[in-house]
């Protein structure tokens, strides 16, 4: 490895400081979680290029075919000795190096970015998985980076910096709001969303990201059929952002689009950001403005 302080391979841009993982990273990992580190064990018999990374910073090396479940039996892949991961839940498949995902009919569900899949999906660097309740990232090259990673399990906690929050798989549209307002103060650096009197501090780029959802919201409210309103997709959200990055890219809007779910939940007013595989994010908000 080159010498100086050891990037986060998520985001690229922060030090490392939980394993390989910024701490901005890591707390994307924790929002639905109480978990030790003995719960999670990778077991490889042909290990790829690719992992995936726990909340911890530890590296998982996957086999071209890894199961994650409770019980890998005498097979390869992660074990995660929890109550919402199923005995067989999810595969990982490198097939003419491209890697995807299947949920095998576990009962609590297999997510890409939040998203709940029905159907193998492709997956990509930095993307975040979650089974059950128990989240990794995905990255498909990890030559650079330290895989023997040691926990201390008393200075390394589940939890640590963020909020222990369920997400709800789906809400309908929120059909209205009795107040939904933007607070810009002018010398920028951020501002206020108002939902129903509850007032959420945003930085700039996350009120540049709710600005940009409704108003794409906003012009397509007579849009058929309505589950395809308000989508913007995730190069688009590049171009129309303000990341505080050098180099920009997917995994960065994933990370905002996190945060902002977590700062609605924080404030009671639930998860208002949906994601769709293949369109992209939209806000569960009908009504302009005021």
């Amino acid at each position: 490895m080159a010498n100086g302080p050891v990037r986060c391979p998520v985001c690229l841009f922060a030090p490392s400081s939980a394993g390989v993982l910024c701490s901005e990273c890591r707390a994307d990992l924790t929002e639905a979680l109480v978990l030790a580190p003995e719960q999670v064990a990778g077991r490889v018999a042909d290990p790829t290029r690719a992992a995936l990374v726990d909340l911890w910073g530890r590296v998982h090396l996957l086999d071209p075919e890894s199961t994650i479940g409770r019980d890998l039996g005498e097979g390869s892949g992660i074990a995660i000795h929890a109550p919402s991961v199923s005995r067989v839940h999810a595969k990982l498949v490198l097939d003419r190096g491209v890697w995807s995902v299947t949920d095998v009919g576990s009962s609590n569900g297999t997510f890409v970015e939040d998203a709940r899949i029905d159907a193998t999906t492709t997956i990509h660097a930095a993307d975040r998985l979650r089974f059950g309740q128990v989240a990794f990232y995905f990255l498909d090259h990890v030559e650079d980076i330290p895989v023997n990673i040691i926990v201390d399990s008393d200075t390394v906690r589940p939890g640590t910096g963020a909020a222990t929050l369920e997400l709800p798989i789906e809400d309908p549209l929120v059909e209205s709001w009795s107040e939904f307002q933007l607070h810009e103060p002018t010398g920028g650096g951020g501002g206020i969303v108002q939902i129903d009197g509850k007032q959420i501090q945003l930085t700039l780029a996350q009120l540049e990201l709710v600005v940009v959802l409704t108003d794409r919201m906003e012009a397509e409210t007579e849009k058929d059929p309505p589950d395809l309103r308000g989508f913007v997709s995730v190069p688009e959200l590049l171009g129309k952002i303000s990341l505080e990055v050098p180099l920009p890219r997917d995994a960065h809007v994933r990370q905002l689009i996190r945060r902002v779910r977590r700062a609605f939940i924080k404030a009671g007013l639930g998860d208002l950001i949906e994601s769709r595989y293949g369109l992209g994010y939209r806000i569960r908000l009908l009504k302009a403005r005021k």
